[in-house]
């Protein structure tokens, strides 16, 4: 026996591809089977060209932006220019007209505090035009969607049914064409790496067993190889639930784990029968 994973649908969905022979050789993310889900594609494609006319509409608010803020700093440099020159040809008449001087000292804090309106007008400019041209919203609305497109990406990343250990491709239950629901099983991959066999001692006889003990095992052939018994479970199972011959056809059996010990062995077809030669 092979420990087994079984592969299954993540969703509905249609076999797309069985990528691999049964018995071929895997390892961790090799991909089996291939799902095909109609729907998941539609939307992935609606979602795409959603992003694409949110990329080009962010674009164009955006040009739109730099425009009006270029002829609005113009209209903001000039008359900061201005205004300033009212500053500097205050401060001159000052100078010139001592008597008059409360009147141009005041004439240059007027010409000051406007200065420094239009420095903060300035600062803010960008921020308050792309906001108005809707460029904070278009933003956002393209991440949303950008983030719906990258789960939807990942949806059908998860059609894609991998291995994730090294072993062999086992039976396939469904063919290429065939519909699935979430939760089919529709392939085995098998852990060739630990392989063991599975004794079926019956429940009466148990007491002749112990984990830890040396067993031989005889295979199709004659070849003879050691195991080792690794755990006893706790309970039993009836004669109803398993494949058995006729010495225990109608008795209770425990299902006992045999590892390999020493020598290779042989390889066989999982679920071969073997002999248990209790020592």
């Amino acid at each position: 026996a092979a420990d087994v994973t079984t592969l299954t649908a993540p969703t509905d969905a249609i076999v797309s591809e069985l990528l691999l022979s049964p018995g071929a050789s895997v390892k961790p993310d090799d991909v089996v089977v291939r799902l095909q889900d109609q729907a998941l594609e539609r939307a992935l494609v609606a979602k795409q060209l959603a992003v694409q006319t949110l990329q080009a509409e962010l674009q164009q608010a955006e040009a739109r932006s730099d425009v009006e803020i270029a002829w609005r700093q113009r209209e903001l440099d000039s008359e900061m220019f201005g205004t300033d020159e009212q500053r500097v040809d205050a401060i001159l008449r000052e100078e010139a007209a001592r008597n008059s001087a409360e009147m141009y000292a005041a004439q240059v804090e007027i010409c000051e505090t406007r200065i420094s309106e239009l420095e903060s007008l300035r600062s803010a400019l960008g921020v308050k035009v792309r906001r108005a041209n809707g460029v904070d919203v278009a933003q956002a609305r393209l991440n949303l969607a950008t983030e719906e497109l990258a789960a939807l990406q990942q949806d059908e990343l998860q059609l894609d049914l991998k291995a994730n250990h090294f072993g062999r491709v086992g039976v396939y239950r469904h063919e290429v064409g065939d519909r699935v629901v979430a939760g089919d099983s529709i392939a085995d991959v098998l852990d060739t790496t630990e392989r063991h066999v599975v004794m079926q001692v019956p429940s009466d006889l148990v007491d002749l067993v112990s984990e830890g003990r040396e067993v031989t095992l005889q295979f199709a052939g004659g070849e003879m190889r050691r195991g080792i018994i690794r755990g006893i479970p706790p309970q039993t199972i009836g004669p109803e639930s398993i494949r058995s011959d006729k010495q225990i056809a109608d008795r209770s059996v425990v299902m006992l784990r045999v590892e390999r010990i020493g020598q290779l062995w042989p390889e066989v077809p999982v679920g071969s029968n073997v002999t248990v030669l209790v020592d």
